[in-house]
C-alpha cells in the first residue's frame, strides 16, 4: 500500500497549527515531523547563524544535564530524533515505538 493511500485528517488549532495525522496501525511507531515556516531567509544581516542557533536551542533544550534533552529521551527509548535548518523553514522530526508518544508530542 502506498502511504499517499492512507487517510489523511487535517486540523488547525485557534492558535493557527495546522495538524495532519495520519495513522497507519500496520507498525507500532509514531512518526512525528514538525515544520516551523521560519529558517535562515528570515535572519537579520549581522546574526548569520541564528536560525540555526534557535534551532539548537529548541532541540536540544539548555539544560545543564545533556541526559535531560528531548533528543537523548527519544533515542533512549529505542527512537531517531533529528533537527535541521533550510533556507526557508526549520524542521523537528522523530521516529519512535508507539508506546512512547508523549515524547513525540513533547
Amino acid at each position: 500500500m502506498r502511504i499517499s493511500a492512507l487517510p489523511v485528517e487535517r486540523l488547525e488549532l485557534e492558535c493557527g497549527l495546522r495538524v495532519l495525522i495520519q495513522p497507519d496501525r500496520r507498525v507500532p511507531l509514531i512518526t512525528s515531523h514538525l515544520c516551523i515556516l521560519a529558517g535562515s531567509a528570515q535572519e537579520p544581516p549581522d546574526r548569520s547563524g541564528l536560525a540555526h542557533l534557535c534551532e539548537h536551542l529548541a532541540f536540544d533544550g539548555v539544560s545543564r544535564e545533556p541526559t535531560e534533552s528531548l533528543p537523548r529521551q527519544i533515542r533512549s527509548s529505542g527512537g531517531l530524533a533529528e533537527a535541521w535548518t533550510h533556507h526557508d523553514r526549520t524542521t523537528f522530526s522523530s521516529i519512535l515505538p508507539a508506546e512512547f508518544l508523549s515524547l513525540a508530542l513533547h
